[in-house]
């Protein structure tokens, strides 16, 4: 009997997310009271999409480091008094921004998918986690929702309202990159 191994990521579980998002969750979802059948989609979503989406932030975050330091060293280096100086750049500056938005919008996304498993809850967009009510259409957002189903000093509901504006940034942030 022959086996095939591939590669499936360039980072193991001694990066602390990888370890958290798979091996810490996957303990979790064992011993909570869910279907086999909840616990592996769940599974699923944190390997395969908030894992690899926030690795991805990550390099981003990393390269924009690397490039920033190679520059501002670069400055330190240079003759006092020059007769041509070349201002600090980062060249792929615009293109890694907006990647990493697109990212953290997925993860946002990503995010209430899993939340949507645990909870029978219908949250699609990353604007759902704080979107204003809409007693219209009977939907309301994420924190709302937290809210009124653990109560609003459950830690859940903490943690959400906790994250409210940087999610909302985000979301507003990758929007106006989607529609100028």
């Amino acid at each position: 009997m022959s086996f095939s191994v591939s590669k499936f990521l360039d980072h193991g579980t001694a990066k602390p997310i990888v370890a958290r998002l798979t091996l810490q969750i996957f303990a979790i979802l064992d011993e909570c009271n869910i279907t086999k059948e909840t616990a592996d989609s769940m599974k699923v979503i944190y390997m395969h999409s908030l894992m690899k989406t926030l690795l991805r932030c990550g390099e981003i975050a990393e390269r924009y480091k690397s490039e920033f330091v190679r520059e501002m060293d670069a400055c330190k280096r240079r003759p006092p008094h020059p007769q041509m100086v070349t201002v600090p750049s980062i060249t792929r500056l615009e293109e890694e921004c907006r990647n990493f938005l697109y990212e953290a919008k997925n993860f946002i996304r990503d995010t209430l998918k899993a939340f949507n498993l645990l909870y029978g809850t219908g949250f699609v967009e990353a604007s759902d986690y704080y979107r204003p009510e809409n007693p219209k259409k009977g939907r309301q957002s994420l924190t709302s929702y937290a809210e009124s189903k653990f109560g609003p000093n459950d830690a859940k509901t903490e943690l959400f309202k906790q994250m409210l504006q940087t999610v909302e940034r985000v979301v507003n942030y990758r929007n106006a990159v989607e529609h100028p």
